[in-house]
């Protein structure tokens, strides 16, 4: 029988998109590659779309796909360009939510077994 997995999402407007690989550097080296589950998936838009768009790009639960929603609501994130989501064995901790000089911004984790 398999453990949980975590999966935490991260999103961000058009700026931050433009220059995503070093976000994406940061956030990861953060994280650390040891505790992922598997490989992070990126879904990336060259324009502003709805987070709905972005989000139904993953398989979420509902609930926590909401709550991702209304997190990015309340972080001025309707509109994004990027969502990523990162999948690992524990949930990340406070210290790697918002690594610094990363500009994508914590939408959530929520548990899920494979």
């Amino acid at each position: 029988m398999s453990g949980p997995t975590f999966i935490s999402l991260w999103a961000g407007d058009f700026d931050i998109a433009k220059r995503l690989p070093a976000h994406l550097n940061l956030l990861y080296k953060s994280i650390g590659p040891s505790h992922w589950v598997r490989d992070p998936e990126v879904c990336d838009e060259r324009e502003l779309v709805p987070i709905d768009e972005l989000l139904e790009t993953f398989s979420l639960p509902e609930e926590f796909a909401a709550e991702a929603k209304e997190t990015a609501w309340q972080k001025s994130l309707r509109l994004a360009s990027v969502v990523v989501a990162v999948y690992t064995h524990e949930a990340p901790g406070v210290e790697v939510l918002q690594p610094p000089g990363c500009g994508l911004q914590y939408l959530g984790t929520c548990t899920a077994f494979e």
